[in-house]
This record gives C-alpha cells, structure tokens and sequence, in this order.
C-alpha cells in the first residue's frame, strides 16, 4: 500500500490536500475520519478508514479533505490510513512555504 498527499496552499492560511491510497481491497473505500493535532501543534494527523462497500473495486483512489486553516505552528500532516481499527500504513508532508 502507498500513501500519498498533495497539498495545495489556496490563499494565506486556508489549505487542502489530496490523499490517495492503493492496494484499497475490492468492497471497500475511503474516507477521512477524525483530524487531532500533536500536543504542540506542530502535526496535524488525519485518520483514513477503508470501509466496507460491496459494489466498491478497490484499488488505487484519492479523496480530498476539504478546505482547512493551517493553525500558525503547524508545519506537518501525517495521514494514517486504517482498516477495522488498525493502522494499515501511513504518510508524513510537509508544508511548503
């Protein structure tokens, strides 16, 4: 499975990025989950769910998060990508500036 981000900077502080995952199993797809951030700001973390779908083919899909604030400290997004509850794999970027 590979995790990939793209972030794309749309003005001073608002953000998005698209996550694309593959090895997605036939019957199940993507979503995003829960966002937290590290203790001190620095990470923000976005869980990734496969979940079930039985007319889903798997494979390779990307979803976008949406528009965000990038908090002032905030310099990271990792994305985890889960299935039932455990972590599959994940991926760590970068902000540029």
């Amino acid at each position: 499975m590979i995790i990939s981000q793209t972030i794309t900077k749309l003005n001073q502080e608002d953000h998005e990025v698209d996550i694309t995952v593959t090895d997605i199993p036939e019957g199940y797809f993507i979503s995003i989950g829960e966002t937290t951030f590290s203790e001190d700001g620095f990470m923000r973390i976005m869980m990734v769910e496969m979940m079930p779908l039985s007319e889903s083919t798997g494979g390779t899909r990307t979803i976008n998060s949406g528009v965000f604030s990038k908090k002032e400290e905030e310099e990271v997004i990792k994305v985890i990508v889960l299935l039932d509850g455990e972590k599959q794999g994940l991926n760590t970027q970068v902000y540029k500036h």
